[in-house]
């Protein structure tokens, strides 16, 4: 545009500019023409460009560019998501066709000279005084270059990262930093388990949701046993090691919690805290039943092991349920007649699902197991005639999500009270972590 000739956007009011703007919000490429075109356009465009920022580390170049320029906007971010894995599949394998065109963290340690470290973020993040939410995925380079550094010194490093971020979530719990913080998802290892203090991140003031990932947890007390003043009202806890006992603490914080996800396989090989005994998390999460709408349980189960049903019924305004069917019914054979974990079944053999009798959806999941067609079957016939014994006046919808999915008549219940819906879940691909890069089977 011609210095000479103003944009017609300059002859209106700045609120009528503000607002146009703020519809280009989602569309960077735009923003940033219009950034571009004046000075004046360009100061108010430029806090919207930079609402939300991710930093990556998979190119040397721009990640130092974005270091170097981060200081000069953090007054205007309000989401920040940042790559810091060391090392990546891309580096060393080539990526699979599920893959192409998605975020390869690369690996850093076979650049000589860029180490980006962890901490590096920390004055950064602290300085953002709008900033709502908050991803970090990776600890980034946990300490200066060695040669051959020792697992001691990796771990020292890493406590060291640890207690640096966990020092900025104190200064915020007294309301010193991150004032306006409502949304947290952390992943603070590149492999491996970390030990999580999740004290501070439960104690935030203004904190709504919180997920963690690949972690150790400590059991640990509320400070105040019978005072409930937390106002977080989502926690997810994937791939975590802890006990029920600390599961009941972590609950014993929240006012209200609305939604809970807890599933998936601890990352350590050994794991040092979970109990196999899922009834003993379902009493723990029998807390915050007055207030818990949505649960996602899905605890690791071995291959042979052996489970009884769970009892769900306490969990009074439970309004969406997605489980696998093992749990829910206990131990029985996924694949009736093939194979000798336990004997063929039908829908009589199985026990009455103890279910809530507010819940509207239920999805039952059944990843990474061949799961035939007759044990679809025998599971919503199981369903129907436990409606016709116990009804559940508000379920409305069924879900079966099987990444080895057979299609065919379904068998549709016979007559139910209300408008309640059996569907079939599409063949689905490997499930990407919500608070990870890397692609794997649904835990």
């Amino acid at each position: 545009m011609s210095t000479s000739t103003p944009s017609r956007l300059l002859l209106l009011p700045s609120e009528l500019r503000s607002a146009i703007l703020e519809n280009l919000q989602h569309d960077r490429s735009a923003l940033l023409s219009v950034c571009l075109t004046c000075q004046i356009l360009h100061a108010t465009a430029r806090p919207i460009l930079n609402r939300r920022i991710v930093v990556h580390n998979h190119d040397r170049e721009s990640y130092e560019t974005a270091m170097s320029q981060l200081p000069q906007v953090t007054q205007y971010v309000r989401e920040l998501t940042i790559h810091s894995h060391i090392e990546g599949r891309a580096s060393v394998h080539p990526i699979p066709a599920s893959m192409a065109g998605t975020y390869q963290p690369i690996d850093i340690l076979a650049i000589t000279g860029y180490n980006p470290l962890f901490t590096d973020f920390v004055p950064k993040i602290d300085a953002m005084n709008r900033l709502e939410k908050l991803i970090i995925k990776g600890c980034g380079y946990i300490g200066a270059p060695q040669a051959m550094p020792s697992s001691a010194s990796n771990l020292e490093n890493l406590q060291h990262n640890l207690q640096t971020f966990n020092s900025l979530i104190l200064r915020a719990v007294q309301g010193d930093a991150l004032r306006r913080l409502h949304t947290l998802e952390l992943d603070l290892c590149n492999r491996g388990i970390w030990y999580c203090e999740i004290e501070p991140f439960l104690y935030h003031p203004r904190l709504k949701k919180l997920s963690i990932m690949g972690a150790n947890i400590s059991g640990f007390r509320p400070m105040h046993s019978r005072l409930r003043f937390s106002h977080l009202e989502e926690l997810g806890l994937v791939c975590c090691d802890l006990s029920s006992g600390t599961m009941e603490g972590l609950l014993a914080i929240p006012k209200a919690l609305r939604r809970l996800t807890f599933g998936g396989s601890p990352r350590s090989q050994a794991r040092e805290r979970l109990d196999y005994d899922t009834q003993l998390y379902v009493n723990a999460i029998k807390q915050q039943a007055d207030s818990l709408e949505y649960l996602d349980i899905s605890p690791p189960i071995l291959f042979d092991e052996r489970r009884e049903p769970i009892d769900l019924r306490s969990l009074a305004s439970l309004r969406s349920l997605r489980i696998r069917p093992r749990t829910l019914y206990g131990h029985f054979d996924m694949n009736p007649g093939l194979s000798s974990l336990s004997p063929l079944f039908s829908e009589n053999a199985l026990p009455q699902p103890a279910l809530p009798a507010n819940l509207r959806l239920l999805r039952l999941w059944c990843w990474g197991v061949s799961f035939r067609f007759e044990a679809h079957t025998s599971i919503l016939n199981n369903l129907d005639r436990f409606a016709v014994t116990e009804p559940l006046p508000s379920l409305r919808c069924v879900i079966i999500e099987d990444s080895k999915f057979v299609s065919g008549d379904w068998g549709v219940p016979r007559d139910y009270r209300g408008d309640l819906t059996f569907l079939g879940a599409e063949p689905q691909g490997p499930w990407r972590f919500p608070l990870d890069c890397c692609w794997a089977d649904r835990p």
